[in-house]
């Protein structure tokens, strides 16, 4: 342990290996009603697992809805469904360019899963209308109940980019009941401004100099969108000023004053820019994201979700490494837990999308965990020093004898962190400007 110290002087890689089996934290279940009074929401979809390769969704309560189609599916064209007097405009009209016909897989925009044991029906369907986003509705028993929604407003991209630069949460997914009023939401961590200036006074020795001023500054710029949004209808402007993840240049605790022995009047230092890189070899099976759900006025926790991906490592199963193999989630209200259930499967299944709706929703750095590499970096030595308890003020290692990290651990920004509880140390390496 003595050696850490020099060791963690200016980049830290920390490679994790497998991680035990987690578990949800369940919450006490609450009364609860159908969509517009009904009764047909069972308590047990307060936690619920969503298993994708199987399409069968398991309640807390042992219910298992299981996937099915319907027994006939009347294949009508566009212009038909309004009059039958328009199936000539089909044929003649929109034949040749399949423009308003069903897209020519056969893809449903829809999936259907019943309860076996009585006869219950949840339907999942995605809504993509001209110059709306996306959303999954939720049908129980044929009535709805909810749907979830990315975030449409005015000036949508003006108040994001507003809102990272202040580091404010960003909505992702709002989650509407039937009357179409939020009751909870999905956040992110606001990006930050583009640029980080820390002046430090260290007032140590270093060779033969005495350090009395350092400074360390980032600059991190995002590429601005094309036409200033104008070609969508969703105009911004100066969003180059959001923190982006490629750094653009970058220099970390260099002196800026100092004075050498035998002491002398005082230089001044200016850094250059240097880019290295560097690779490990490892492989991991399994991801992990935690989303938290909270309540829309109170901000209270009621709910989490946990999204499971498995790598395709050479084995006889494969699996799109890219969609969740696994959802599982737990609420304080059943039916906030069934319309969180139409998120699950708007994370995996297209629906007649050429996408799932909400594949790109990503988790906040305490809920995002090592990707397949298991490569964790950080460019902070007080974040693995905590790690090893090698901090000034003390406090005891989260590193169990084992290498096992048993309490909360972030590595990196508050915008691309790495949790890394639960996770096996195996291997760690640095790297010195």
């Amino acid at each position: 342990l003595k050696c850490f110290p020099r060791l963690f002087a200016r980049a830290v890689r920390v490679s994790v290996g497998c991680l035990p089996a987690s578990k949800l934290v369940r919450h006490p279940t609450m009364p609860v009603s159908g969509p517009k009074g009904d009764s047909a929401v069972s308590k047990g979809w307060a936690g619920f697992s969503l298993s994708v390769p199987s399409l069968s969704i398991t309640l807390e309560n042992n219910d298992v809805y299981d996937y099915k189609l319907p027994y006939s599916v009347p294949e009508v064209p566009c212009c038909t469904r309004m009059s039958p007097m328009l199936y000539c405009c089909d044929v003649y009209c929109c034949g040749p360019c399949r423009c308003c016909f069903s897209n020519s897989k056969g893809e449903l925009p829809f999936i259907d899963v019943v309860n076996q044991q009585d006869g219950h029906q949840v339907r999942y369907r995605a809504v993509k209308k001209c110059c709306r986003v996306p959303r999954v509705m939720t049908f129980v028993d044929g009535q709805l109940a909810g749907h979830l929604s990315r975030t449409m407003r005015c000036g949508n991209r003006c108040l994001t980019c507003l809102e990272d630069f202040q580091s404010k949460p960003v909505l992702q997914i709002g989650v509407h009941n039937h009357d179409g009023k939020q009751i909870a939401r999905i956040d992110r961590n606001g990006r930050g401004s583009c640029c980080f200036c820390s002046p430090k006074a260290p007032m140590k020795c270093t060779g033969c100099c005495f350090t009395c001023l350092t400074c360390t500054c980032v600059m991190r710029p995002s590429f601005p969108t094309p036409c200033c949004g104008l070609l969508d209808c969703d105009p911004v402007c100066c969003d180059c000023c959001v923190k982006s993840e490629m750094t653009a240049c970058a220099f970390y605790d260099q002196p800026c004053c100092c004075f050498g022995l035998p002491v002398c009047c005082p230089s001044v230092w200016c850094c250059l820019p240097a880019i290295e890189t560097k690779l490990f070899k490892s492989t991991n099976t399994i991801r992990l994201n935690d989303f938290e759900v909270v309540d829309s006025e109170t901000k209270k926790t009621v709910g989490k979700l946990q999204a499971q991906y498995r790598g395709n490592y050479p084995s006889a199963y494969k699996h799109d490494p890219s969609l969740p193999f696994r959802v599982t989630g737990s609420t304080e209200d059943a039916n906030l837990g069934m319309l969180l259930s139409g998120l699950a499967s708007g994370m995996v299944y297209t629906m007649g999308m050429a996408l799932p709706a909400f594949r790109d929703v990503s988790p906040k750095p305490e809920g995002n965990s090592p990707d397949f590499s298991g490569l964790v970096e950080t460019m902070w030595a007080s974040q693995v020093k905590k790690l090893a308890g090698l901090l000034p003020q003390g406090g005891k290692p989260l590193l169990s004898d084992d290498l096992v990290v048993q309490d909360s651990m972030v590595f990196g920004t508050a915008t691309s962190g790495t949790q890394v509880r639960g996770w096996r140390l195996l291997e760690f390496g640095y790297a010195s400007g």
